[in-house]
């Protein structure tokens, strides 16, 4: 059983593991997953934690490959704006 923030949080990593992506651990600089039946650990870089002024929250990690990502989660109202190419500042 996952732990979370809310009930939201919840159905959306239950719904992530029955897809196939599992959240297996978290050190301080490390999260390993299960995707697709394939263990992968990513090295966190950065992690700017949520505030009311941002409304989400966003981690920079690595991949083994040497690939950065940027993953951020928020209100729908926050996120969805940024997603449109035409609306990126």
């Amino acid at each position: 059983m996952y732990l979370a923030q809310s009930p939201d949080e919840i159905g959306l990593l239950e719904m992530a593991r029955n897809l196939g992506f599992v959240f297996l651990s978290r050190t301080q600089d490390s999260i390993t997953c299960k995707i697709l039946n394939k263990t992968r650990t990513y090295r966190v870089l950065h992690e700017i934690p949520f505030s009311s002024d941002r409304k989400r929250m966003s981690v920079i990690i690595e991949s083994e490959d040497g690939e950065l990502l940027l993953l951020c989660k928020g209100a729908d109202n926050v996120i969805a704006p940024r997603t449109n190419p035409e609306q990126r500042a």
